[in-house]
């Protein structure tokens, strides 16, 4: 069997080629029309998640300022000023914990300072104490009039004792 070509194809596509022509346009039209519905599809739902987004985060920036008013425009700027807010209260609380630092140390060595000068004035009152008591002592006991410079001397060194520490 030999191959014999039919030549009644052609002739139907010439007899016909405006119908054909209208039909690949057709298909063709049907084709691109199918991939922007497609492409529309995509781009809806898209744009539907991004809007839900949006709208979280306008509602968490809403909660955050405390501006239930805020629109989605005045967002961004309120976000910086949140931001501006954030930086100031952590240079506040940096400046703070640093200056209760400092308060500490200045506590410690108070307090260091404070028992070292009542270690003094227990010793200065000790030594008050002491010096009364001889001149008590002596004042009871008026001894001899030999004594007498003796007793001065004493009561006088008491005295320049109790002078000296401020008593």
């Amino acid at each position: 069997m030999a191959f014999i070509p039919d030549f009644t194809a052609p002739a139907f596509a010439v007899r016909h080629w405006k119908a054909i022509m209208a039909a690949i346009g057709f298909a063709l039209l049907l084709g691109w029309a199918l991939r922007v519905d497609h492409l529309r599809g995509n781009w809806k739902a898209k744009h539907e998640a991004l809007s839900a987004i949006a709208g979280d985060i306008l509602g968490a920036v809403r909660t955050a300022s405390d501006n239930p008013r805020l629109k989605l425009d005045g967002a961004a700027e309120q976000v910086r000023l949140i931001g501006q807010a954030k930086r100031g209260w952590q240079a506040a609380s940096e400046l703070q914990s640093t200056r209760i630092d400092a308060l500490g140390i200045e506590a410690a060595r108070l307090t260091a300072l404070n028992a070292d000068l009542r270690a003094k004035a227990e010793k200065a009152i000790a030594k008050r104490e002491s010096a009364i008591k001889r001149l008590e002592t002596q004042r009871l006991d008026p001894g001899e009039r030999a004594d007498c410079a003796a007793q001065i001397f004493a009561a006088n060194a008491a005295l320049d004792l109790v002078y000296a520490e401020g008593l």
